[in-house]
């Protein structure tokens, strides 16, 4: 089941992964932007804000998200995501 998950994704390229991306380099934005003492915790290097960002959202998506919650649920913290992530940048700017 593991394998045939991976290949779906491989097969996928990588316009699969792009709303993920956006998703995060929108999220990284508004906390970098907004809060001062995120910069200062990063040394002036975004890397490291967005990365971060990335790799807690892949443990929450794979370590908990895929393996333990019901199909409903798991619509319920997409569509939410979904919505934070554009409204966090409609009321940014």
């Amino acid at each position: 089941m593991l394998k045939a998950q991976l290949l779906k994704h491989l097969l996928l390229s990588f316009n699969a992964f792009k709303p993920y991306e956006v998703m995060m380099r929108n999220l990284t934005d508004v906390i970098w932007s907004s809060i001062e003492k995120v910069r200062w915790w990063c040394r002036g290097d975004v890397r490291w804000l967005f990365y971060g960002v990335l790799i807690a959202y892949i443990i929450f998506a794979c370590g908990w998200a895929i393996w333990q919650a019901q199909p409903l649920i798991l619509l319920l913290i997409s569509s939410n995501i979904a919505n934070f992530s554009e409204h966090s940048m409609v009321y940014h700017y």
